[in-house]
């Protein structure tokens, strides 16, 4: 069934194979299958750089103790949810965009191919980190609430963020992008790329138009709806949604205008920064949040279009790419070093983020790049990994 739905989607893009048991023959992989390695993109690093930075900021101005001056800014942006929503954004984006290279360069969609590269990203680092932060709670040195690590474990811990501890609660925003990793694929997979585009848009208006009913009163979405999979899906579906129309958006000489105008990247960071912080915050997301995706998904799209430009230059620079690209781990490891009220020498600034940094490192280096490093050697032998077809003569 879905490989009849995806037959009418190939106008654009090529069938994305969807076979029965009865019709798998040999699995092979295909000479032209894209390997590994890719050409990064422009400013992606930098923006997951200053995705990091608005994390870090924030969680340093919400420290007892922290400035007056850091603390009005926390209190003020709440950065540190605007940084996480920059990382879903861009995460939307980039797994669409790397499903689509697939489709285009192979017709096919293999999900045991996806998943087997996203459990090499995603789970050595974070369970790693785990790890470490379970030895310390026996050693004493935290205290984990029943059920933390079992939500942490599990990429369950969105169900769990008003009541988790510290060192875990953070892991919120990884459980919703392992629930994302789940559904997306395989709903591309079963609508096509073209069908996949409505899909997508329903997403993003209805959660326009829930929060727009909890602006009038007329649902209660409570605190919690910040750490839903609900709450940020529009996140997500807006960074899929550009990978989906970004080809065609720029054939369009309007849009390309718009995006080469000069005052463009001005423009929307005072969209973004108006929408996400103009009114308080509990009440920002219900109203104004539209405003904040759609200004954010269009200065991805300007950074990696205009990376010369002079205002994105800087996220081009190694040593901010650097960070960029460091990003996950510090995200993991920042937290146990900036508590909201510290009291260990290790919590105290500006020792604080040092440590977080250089934890960070330990984990990037030792962790991370080793487990990619290993994803590559070993995904062009497990011939499992890549797309069944059919034998010539399968019906």
């Amino acid at each position: 069934m879905a490989n009849g739905r995806l037959a009418r989607n190939r106008q654009r893009l090529p069938v994305v194979h969807c076979v029965h048991g009865s019709e798998i023959a040999p699995v092979h992989r295909p000479e032209n299958t894209p390997r590994p390695a890719s050409p990064r993109i422009p400013s992606l690093d930098g923006c997951r750089a200053l995705s990091i930075a608005l994390v870090v900021l924030y969680h340093l101005a919400s420290q007892v103790g922290a400035p007056h001056a850091l603390r009005r800014v926390g209190d003020v942006t709440h950065s540190g949810g605007l940084g996480v929503r920059i990382f879903f954004a861009i995460s939307g984006y980039l797994i669409t965009t790397l499903l689509l290279s697939e489709i285009q360069k192979t017709g096919d969609l293999s999900l045991r191919r996806f998943y087997f590269r996203r459990t090499l990203r995603i789970l050595p680092p974070y369970y790693v980190y785990l790890a470490c932060i379970m030895a310390l709670t026996t050693a004493g040195v935290f205290t984990l609430g029943p059920g933390d690590a079992l939500h942490a474990w599990t990429f369950t811990t969105n169900f769990n963020a008003l009541t988790a501890a510290w060192p875990v609660v953070h892991s919120w925003s990884l459980s919703i992008e392992e629930q994302f990793y789940l559904l997306w694929p395989g709903l591309l997979l079963l609508l096509g790329p073209r069908r996949a585009r409505p899909a997508l848009v329903t997403v993003i208006i209805a959660a326009a138009l829930w929060r727009m009913a909890a602006y009038a009163r007329l649902i209660t979405i409570g605190e919690a709806a910040q750490y839903a999979f609900r709450g940020v899906a529009d996140w997500l579906a807006c960074g899929a949604l550009l990978a989906l129309v970004r080809p065609w958006l720029h054939a369009h000489r309007g849009y390309s205008t718009l995006l080469a105008h000069p005052l463009l990247p001005v423009g929307g960071i005072l969209v973004v920064a108006g929408a996400w912080t103009g009114l308080g915050y509990w009440r920002r997301a219900d109203l104004l949040m539209p405003g904040a995706v759609i200004g954010t998904v269009l200065l991805l799209d300007w950074a990696m279009t205009h990376p010369e430009h002079l205002l994105a230059r800087p996220l081009n620079w190694e040593p901010i790419a650097w960070v960029g690209r460091l990003s996950y781990s510090l995200y993991l490891w920042q937290e146990p070093f900036l508590p909201g009220e510290p009291s260990r020498w290790w919590e105290q600034a500006p020792l604080n983020v040092a440590l977080a940094l250089g934890a960070a490192m330990v984990s990037y280096y030792l962790v991370e790049r080793p487990a990619l490093n290993w994803r590559a050697r070993l995904e062009p032998r497990l011939a499992w990994l890549w797309p069944v077809h059919r034998t010539p003569d399968a019906r």
